[in-house]
Parts: structure tokens; C-alpha cells; sequence
């Protein structure tokens, strides 16, 4: 009877062994690569809003990496997303009982996972943002290289597949998603014209916007310049240079202060396409650390002008539509003497006087 057991014995012990090396183990640091420019095909009167909205996407990916840092164990895998101040927990359980344990518990958080080879497969229910009892089923499936380098994960039963490289360390990861965000940068996104013609816009001028993206929340900065100054003003770009001119007179300076209005919106941004989705749907709630805001202003061009932190209103605009209501902050800035041409710099900052974003426009 041993003798016949014992064969048998040795081929389940060998096959777990085989097993054991077939599995891949996905803990590690990984640090999202850019994502790729898309390439959807959309109508012709769609294509300069998807457009802009796809550059905005990238921009976005780029400007705020995304950390995945995950923890293998034998019942879950424990998976941690930190994206600039942001980061989110989720448990995913290989073990059925040791997932109604945690959900018993009143755990958040919570999916099922399994492995199969170098493959992993994950599913979580998770609450609409726009909803407190509805829920959505997320599926992915994450894949390994070879060389456990590069991880790819790919939304079932599609979407746009991520690709990620591994880090040394989280310390390491975080030195580099800092230097890349978007909150440490000082930059100049238009919006499409004509929305930043100057002719088109009575008493304002577009500045500029920048953006950051913490999850699945994006949080967007839209800078002008305000005042009767600019009712009339027209920008003409030449070979010679740029020239101003108001009313037939060429004007080269700016007039001794102008309003500064930074505008600021939260969007949830969970969705792949999330510019496709009404703004309505897709607003959010507004974030408290976008109050009190605080502002350090300079001008950059022909003379570099310091002018340290300059004091701020806050404003909400009713919308008489389902919009969501504008807020925005409106700073008085000194100019006189300052040519036309120069770039203003504002430099956002929180109540506790982080940095979470810096413009550099012109008009």
C-alpha cells in the first residue's frame, strides 16, 4: 500500500512545485509610463473639442504619474495608487471565505482576484461617483513580462491598456513622480481658438490653464486678465514681432493694475473618455483644499518683477442653467510699465502654502 502511495505522493508534490514556479509573484514598485496619444476616430464637427479634450487627457497622464505599489501573499494581493497627494488602498482576495470575511468586517476596497500563470485577474464593484448605491464591475488583467520588468494592465472587456516599469524602491518612484508633476511646473495650456482671441473676448484676456489629476479626480486652473483696458484690444503676430493696438493706436504697455481671475473646477475623471461626458454629470463636489487659496505673483519677460503674494478674493457665480456653479479667485495686480508682451506667473498655492500649480501666460 505505501509502495503505491508513495508515487503518488511524489507526483503531487512535484506538480505544486511546478505550480509554485508557474505563478508569478506581482509585488513589487511600478511607476506608469506616458500614455500614448490616441488615436479615436470621431466626427468632423466633434474633432477639434475631442481633440483638445485627448491632448488634455495626455497631458494629464503625463504631468501626474501614477505609482502602483503592490503586496503578493498567498490569500490577496494588496494594491496601493498614489497619484501627487492622492493615494487609495484596494484588497483583492484570492480566497473566497477570506473575502465575505472582509466583507463581513465592513471592509472598503474589496475584489476577488485569481492567478493563472503570469496572468492576474482582478474584479471589484465599485460605488458611481454619481451615486451612493449603484456600482459598476471593474475586471482587469494584469500581465507580466518575462522579466517581471514591465507590467501591462489591460480594463476588460476593453479599454485603453496601461503599461508600467518597475521601480527600485517607492522612495525612488516618488523622487520621480515629483519631478514630472504638473504641481511643480510652471506651464502655459491654451484653450482652442477661438476661445483665446482676444477680439472675441470683451473686457478679458486668456492667459492660460494648467491641471492636475489626483485618481480620479482632475482639478483644472483657467487664468485671465480683467479690466476696460482690454475692451477693443486686438494682438497682431508679425514677422517683426508682436504689435497691439486699440483703437487704431499701438499700445505697448500695460495700464498701471489689472484684475487677475483664476478660475477653478473639479471633475471626476474615472472614466477613459471622461471629456465626452456632460459637464454636468461629470462635476464634482467642490474639493475643500481648493479654498483659501493663495497666489504668488511675478512678471517674466523684458524685466523679471517679483511681486510676492498678492491678496485674494473668492467668488461663486450662479449658474441659471444645470451647470455647475463658477468659483474663481480674483487678485489685483500692479503693471504699470510693463510691456504687453511679458508673461505673467501666478503660482497656486493652498491655504497651508503648497504648491499645487503654476501658470506662465501671456496675453
Amino acid at each position: 500500500m505505501c509502495r503505491r502511495l508513495f508515487p503518488f505522493l511524489l507526483f503531487l508534490w512535484a506538480s505544486s512545485i511546478l505550480l509554485a514556479q508557474s505563478m508569478h509573484d506581482f509585488s513589487g514598485v511600478y511607476l506608469r509610463n506616458p500614455p500614448k496619444s490616441s488615436t479615436r476616430v470621431v466626427s468632423k464637427t466633434q474633432a477639434e473639442r475631442i481633440r483638445f479634450w485627448q491632448e488634455l487627457d495626455q497631458v494629464l497622464g503625463t504631468g501626474s504619474p501614477l505609482i502602483l505599489q503592490a503586496t503578493q501573499t498567498a490569500d490577496s494581493i494588496v494594491v496601493t495608487r498614489i497619484q501627487n497627494n492622492a493615494r487609495a488602498t484596494s484588497y483583492y482576495y484570492f480566497n473566497g471565505l477570506e473575502f465575505k470575511k472582509a466583507q463581513s468586517a465592513g471592509y472598503k476596497g474589496l475584489g476577488r482576484a485569481k492567478l493563472k500563470g503570469n496572468t492576474l485577474l482582478t474584479e471589484a464593484d465599485v460605488p458611481l461617483p454619481w451615486s451612493t448605491r449603484m456600482t459598476k464591475t471593474f475586471k482587469e488583467k494584469w500581465v507580466l513580462s518575462a522579466d517581471s520588468r514591465i507590467l501591462t494592465i489591460q480594463p476588460l472587456p476593453f479599454g485603453r491598456a496601461e503599461t508600467y516599469t518597475r521601480q527600485a524602491s517607492r522612495d525612488a518612484a516618488l523622487a520621480r513622480t515629483s519631478e514630472a508633476s504638473l504641481m511643480n511646473k510652471c506651464v502655459c495650456l491654451r484653450w482652442p481658438s477661438p476661445l483665446n482671441d482676444l477680439s472675441k473676448r470683451e473686457g478679458e484676456a486668456e492667459l492660460g490653464f494648467t491641471a492636475y489629476r489626483e485618481l480620479n479626480t482632475c482639478v483644472l486652473f483657467d487664468a485671465g486678465l480683467w479690466g476696460e483696458f482690454f475692451n477693443g484690444l486686438e494682438r497682431n503676430d508679425t514677422p517683426n514681432g508682436t504689435q497691439f493696438c486699440k483703437s487704431g493706436q499701438v499700445v505697448s504697455e500695460f495700464p498701471d493694475q489689472v484684475i487677475l481671475q483664476v478660475a477653478t473646477k473639479a471633475i471626476n475623471c474615472a472614466a477613459e473618455d471622461f471629456w465626452t461626458l456632460p459637464m454636468v454629470s461629470s462635476a464634482l463636489a467642490f474639493p475643500p483644499e481648493l479654498l483659501g487659496l493663495r497666489f504668488r505673483i511675478s512678471w517674466r519677460g523684458s524685466t523679471a518683477r517679483d511681486l510676492g503674494e498678492l491678496q485674494s478674493e473668492f467668488f461663486i457665480e450662479r449658474s441659471s442653467d444645470l451647470r455647475a456653479p463658477e468659483r474663481f479667485y480674483r487678485v489685483g495686480v500692479p503693471s504699470d510699465g510693463v510691456p504687453l508682451t511679458d508673461n505673467l506667473e501666478i503660482r497656486i498655492l493652498t491655504k497651508a502654502g503648497n504648491q499645487i500649480g503654476c501658470i506662465r501666460g501671456h496675453i
